[in-house]
């Protein structure tokens, strides 16, 4: 069967990506909507910033529609970049199974219409810690921490049930 292709819309707004971290579905396409006064670009590779997927420049007041070069067709990260702002980040993360959640301002995430029986669980955050890459005075970039990929958890679902998981993210 052919995956569904959902579109999702990322958002430019006051130079950040909204949301900044996204879980779709494999397959869903990716429409692009700048809502600043600003020209932007969102530069897409998906696990390795070595080999962009696309960049999609973006002027003031916009939105560009999907397009086959936005297709997330891959499970995995797909980091989000502007080329134009450096502090402009996002994160867009795909599963290929409707069973997702991204936690809200108290940690917390909830996932519904589990079924019952055994499953693995996982957690992904972002790194946090910004340095500056350079020599002497000239600064050539931003290199961010490592990302944090806890190890996942196995949990048995009871029919009817629910189950607590806890990931402890240590701060840096």
């Amino acid at each position: 069967l052919a995956e569904e292709r959902r579109v999702i819309t990322l958002d430019q707004i006051g130079c950040r990506y909204v949301p900044h971290v996204m879980l779709v579905r494999v397959g869903s396409r990716l429409a692009v909507k700048n809502s600043d006064p600003v020209q932007h670009n969102v530069k897409g590779v998906f696990n390795t910033k070595a080999q962009p997927r696309f960049n999609l420049f973006s002027s003031s007041n916009s939105l560009l529609p999907p397009s086959e070069d936005t297709v997330l067709d891959k499970a995995g990260l797909w980091p989000l970049n502007c080329d134009i702002h450096w502090w402009m980040t996002g994160y867009i993360r795909t599963v290929p199974h409707p069973y997702f959640a991204v936690s809200g301002p108290d940690g917390v995430a909830t996932l519904h219409g589990v079924p019952a029986g055994t499953h693995v669980v996982a957690c992904w955050h972002e790194g946090m810690v910004m340095r500056v890459v350079g020599s002497g005075t000239d600064i050539s970039g931003y290199q961010p921490s490592a990302d944090f990929d806890l190890p996942p958890q196995t949990v048995t679902v009871p029919a009817g049930g629910t189950v607590d998981v806890t990931f402890v993210i240590e701060p840096r």
